[in-house]
């Protein structure tokens, strides 16, 4: 059976709450009860529930990358950027592999933004940029999912939702992505 919140508390002798501000340091916690905490999740294996923390937070601390195909030394390295960057910046990757079929691009972009990434990145290679995003756009990423289009092909791809350009470099896409979402504990 999975460790609660509530397991924790009974163990450390404090309450549910002290334990949530512990963990998140919401709120100020004496060292000596900060031990308690700590020394009762590690006796535990505790780990804090995301589904909660999304719940209550708004956020998963997710960010969705659609790509045509991983053994290709582009995407791998663009993948590899991504990642480092959002990892840093507390959040995680979920990579999905389209195998440059487009069912399965359209089958993934609804997957993710079905609420379980907080943006999403999409690296098609079915289309010209301006043929194949804008229809995805319209059709299948819901309003209010942050989306930018990342590509090779140099003729101006675009985020989704602001026409801004974006540029080509993978470190360049995340961060000009990331303006667009907002990256906050």
């Amino acid at each position: 059976m999975k460790v609660t919140i509530s397991d924790v508390a009974k163990l450390a002798g404090v309450s549910t709450a002290t334990v949530s501000h512990t963990i998140n340091n919401t709120r100020y916690v004496s060292n000596e009860t900060k031990e308690k905490v700590y020394r009762a999740i590690e006796e535990l294996g505790y780990t804090p529930d995301a589904s909660a923390r999304s719940f209550r937070t708004g956020k998963k601390k997710i960010i969705g990358f659609i790509v045509p195909d991983i053994a290709n030394k582009f995407f791998a390295t663009m993948i590899e950027s991504v990642e480092k960057y959002l990892s840093a910046n507390g959040y995680q990757l979920i990579i999905a592999n389209t195998r440059e079929n487009m069912d399965r691009e359209e089958t993934n972009i609804r997957l993710l933004t079905a609420g379980l990434v907080d943006g999403l990145l999409v690296a098609s290679t079915m289309e010209a940029p301006s043929a194949s995003f804008p229809r995805f756009t319209a059709a299948t990423i819901p309003r209010g999912i942050p989306a930018a289009r990342a590509t090779a092909i140099p003729s101006a791809p675009t985020f989704a939702d602001t026409g801004k350009p974006l540029a080509i470099s993978s470190l360049t896409v995340v961060s000009c992505f990331l303006k667009e979402v907002p990256i906050s504990p």
